[in-house]
């Protein structure tokens, strides 16, 4: 066979052996001393095996087979792939004669096809290789560097938040002591700290901590404006001037509870951490006894420890238990605690009720009140009951006044206030209302919600406001505390101190369906509290609407003239009805003009606007009225007239119509002529405000564009359009200077020799004689409008 000569192999058998000259070993990784092996394999599945020796190796197959030149990594066949044979080196072997044999192991020999790789291609993936490199090593540098920079970053990050929560726990720490301080006034007032008091807070300069009753009523009476005190006042009726004018209730500070809620709500809502717990905010403080054991006073009743969710399941009848660390054994009876007041009156099932109060409790002790007309068959249901007892009511006696006989003939520290009650039973809970009640100085009554025979349930919290002349009800709560709801109005039964209905009693001249809303007005604004714990639970007959005489009633008393009820109720009354004047020099020195008077001033200007349109006249309101216009919409409460402009050349045209203004309420009068130094002017009088009239040359509509100088500007006074100056803003501002928009009284009544000089001293108040009234302008800011728009005026 000779050399380089193909040589066929059937298919699956080892090539034979070929030689070619001296022995050729490969080196070990397939250096480039090899050379390449093609093998084609035909369609009949044979092989064909080719050798190519290193020494006088035959070529000229080399463009047929494809062979490559290793040393130079020319193609010198195909130009588009090259097909190289890879021989493990366990194929090759010697046969001792200085001859290579090959075995190629056809099916372990792999076949590569590699493709070209230009330049450009090299140089590309460097660049992407360089690339993704330092890719890879800003990241890591990224890392490293975020490892150390990320606290801070995010310090930095979270520094504005840090410091707005610092600020607003710094604000909660501030408010929580004043609460805390405003509290610790009232548990540790002294005789001495509460004249401190008096002469830092209510004015009484002058007053030393050894200050005698005289000196100290007559500082009252000077400073401290306790209308009423006569100078031989006696320290009873001094002490109860305090409490109503000065908040000093007999030498002890009084602070107003519903000051310290506002505040603990406002620090809640900061922080909750600085907020007052219910047992800070109203529990009573615990001074030393008088006993020499020095134990500390506590509640009348236990408290209560809730047990869980579980422990009541399903129907929850239970839930709270007796407190364990109580000694109930040391604790009153409860029938030495409360007396249970019914009027046979408002009892029409008095039987069912005192049968529910015997099993409720066999010794609590009865009180009923019955007219003496039916007062045999009231004993005779009555005895056979024990510790039940009748008291005999002169008729017609009013409602307001049974009640306090009842409270009279009460020996208990607590009373239950049983109006319409239809049903009693264990759903009264009454410990818990006197332990609400004697846990806390501020909660002088406690009631619950209630049930009437329909099975409507309804909780009866309300709060009340009186300003500005009404009386709203809202139905609701702002704040809670012992789980009861802190309220203004009980509408329900409810219990209460003995001492408290004692030292203000219900009114015995009010019809019966307001007495309860007089008295609980009055328990507000003396600076105490009433709850209502929905938890508990009483049977009613079911209310009735009050009729629209007891409102009066009630607006009388109060000297109110519009009340708001839920859900869209409006009492109005009128001054007249309700005897209030409307005399601005009754009021303004230091007290809201009642708003019904403003109907006058309604009145006034729809006539003035008729009459003007009527006859083609020209007019514009001026001075303080457009100032009134501007901030309020309204005249001013605290203004003593109103101010109008008009066309000099129509005062005759006034004069001779008196009798139409007449005819309407109105009366013109004062008529003054012009003169070289003033024009004309006349007063009309409403007939409690008067409006001063001053004639001019020309109004300020000439200011106005030429096409719409004939249609004069207009303002909206108590939802009426009136003619106005051209710009009413422009003029309100020059015309009154820096603060205008700041409130301030006449001129007249600050000692100034015009309005000129009036804003000068905006944004303060006069002292009213009596503070507690309503109307007091100390009650009101010296800035904004909201609290002096009136809602209806009719």
């Amino acid at each position: 066979m000779k050399k380089g000569a193909m040589v066929p192999l059937q298919g699956g058998q080892r090539s034979p052996l070929i030689k070619q000259g001296p022995a050729f070993h490969p080196p070990a990784g397939g250096g480039r001393e090899h050379r390449s092996i093609r093998e084609t394999c035909g369609a009949s599945g044979g092989c064909t095996g080719v050798c190519v020796g290193h020494e006088g190796a035959d070529t000229s197959l080399a463009p047929r087979l494809g062979y490559v030149d290793r040393q130079t990594d020319r193609h010198l066949g195909n130009q588009n792939q090259t097909s190289k044979w890879h021989v493990p080196h366990k194929s090759w072997s010697s046969d001792g004669e200085g001859t290579s044999v090959i075995h190629p192991p056809l099916r372990t020999m792999k076949r590569t096809v590699p493709v070209k790789t230009s330049r450009g291609v090299r140089i590309a993936k460097l660049f992407y290789f360089t690339l993704f490199t330092l890719g890879l090593g800003g990241v890591l540098l990224f890392s490293v560097l975020y490892k150390f920079e990320k606290p801070r970053q995010a310090r930095k990050v979270l520094e504005p938040a840090v410091e707005n929560v610092d600020f607003r726990r710094e604000i909660a720490a501030q408010l929580a002591d004043i609460a805390r301080e405003l509290r610790g006034l009232e548990d540790n007032a002294t005789s001495t700290s509460c004249q401190h008091l008096l002469r830092s807070d209510c004015s009484c300069a002058g007053l030393e901590d050894n200050a005698t009753s005289t000196s100290c009523q007559h500082l009252l009476k000077s400073d401290c404006s306790c209308a009423g005190l006569e100078d031989n006042a006696t320290s009873t009726s001094c002490q109860h001037l305090l409490k109503s004018d000065c908040s000093c209730a007999g030498l002890e500070v009084k602070i107003a509870p519903r000051l310290l809620l506002k505040l603990n709500a406002m620090v809640a809502q900061l922080d909750q951490r600085y907020a007052l717990s219910d047992a800070d905010l109203l529990n009573r403080p615990q001074p030393p006894s008088n006993s020499s054991d020095g134990q500390q006073s506590v509640p009348d009743v236990c408290g209560e420890t809730y047990k869980g969710a579980d422990y009541g399941y399903p129907f929850y009848q239970e839930g709270f238990v007796p407190s364990p660390t109580c000694d109930r054994a040391k604790k009153r009876p409860i029938s030495d605690l409360v007396t249970i007041l019914l009027s046979s009156a408002e009892l029409p099932r008095l039987e069912s009720v005192l049968a529910g109060i015997r099993g409720y409790h066999s010794h609590l002790p009865v009180i009923i009140a019955v007219p003496l007309n039916i007062s045999n068959r009231t004993e005779q249901l009555a005895s056979r009951y024990r510790n039940v007892r009748v008291l005999q009511v002169r008729a017609p006696s009013g409602p307001g006044r049974v009640w306090n006989e009842l409270v009279d003939q009460a020996t208990t520290p607590y009373v239950l206030i049983g109006r319409g009650l239809t049903h009693f039973n264990s759903y009264a809970r009454l410990e818990r209302q006197i332990y609400v009640i004697s846990s806390s100085t501020s909660v002088v009554a406690a009631g619950g919600a209630f049930r009437n025979l329909t099975g409507h349930w309804k909780v009866g919290c309300y709060q009340s406001e009186i300003r500005n002349y009404y009386l709203r009800y809202l139905e609701g709560y702002r704040y809670s505390a012992q789980d009861c709801m802190i309220c203004d109005h009980l509408e329900g039964p409810f219990v209460a101190r003995t001492r408290a209905l004692r030292e203000t009693q219900f009114h015995g001249e009010l019809r019966g369906d307001v007495v309860f809303e007089d008295w609980f007005l009055h328990v507000k604004y003396s600076n105490n509290l009433a709850v209502n714990c929905p938890d508990v639970m009483y049977f009613v007959q079911g209310g009735t609407e009050k009729s629209q005489e007891s409102w009066l009633a009630l607006a009388k008393e109060w000297s109110i003239h519009r009340i708001f009820l839920p859900p869209n109720i409006i009492y109005l009354f009128s001054c007249k009805e309700v005897g209030l004047s409307c005399d601005p020099r009754v009021w303004v020195r230091s007290y809201l003009l009642p708003t019904c008077c403003l109907v006058q001033v309604a009145k006034a200007l729809k006539a003035i606007d008729d009459f003007a349109t009527e006859r083609g006249l020209r007019y514009e309101l001026r001075s303080g009225s457009v100032l009134g216009a501007v901030k309020l919409r309204s005249f001013m409460p605290w203004d003593i007239d109103g101010d109008v402009t008009f066309d000099q050349k129509d005062y005759v045209t006034f004069y001779k119509n008196k009798q139409w203004f007449r005819d309407r309420g109105l009366r013109l009068e004062m008529f003054v002529p012009a003169t070289d130094e003033e024009g004309a002017g006349f007063v009309m009088k409403t007939p409690d405000i008067n409006y001063d009239w001053r004639g001019g040359e020309t109004l300020s509509s000439v200011f106005l564009a030429s096409d719409v100088r004939e249609t004069a500007t207009r303002v909206n006074v108590l939802g009426l359009w009136v003619r106005c100056q051209s710009n009413p803003g422009l003029y309100a501002r020059n015309c009154y200077g820096p603060n205008y928009l700041r409130h301030a009284h006449s001129w007249r009544y600050l000692g100034m020799k015009s309005y000129k000089d009036l804003y000068v001293s905006a944004g303060s108040w006069l002292t009213c004689p009596n503070k507690s009234h309503h109307a007091c302008l100390e009650h009101y800011p010296v800035d904004g409008s909201l609290h002096f728009v009136p809602q209806t005026v009719r």
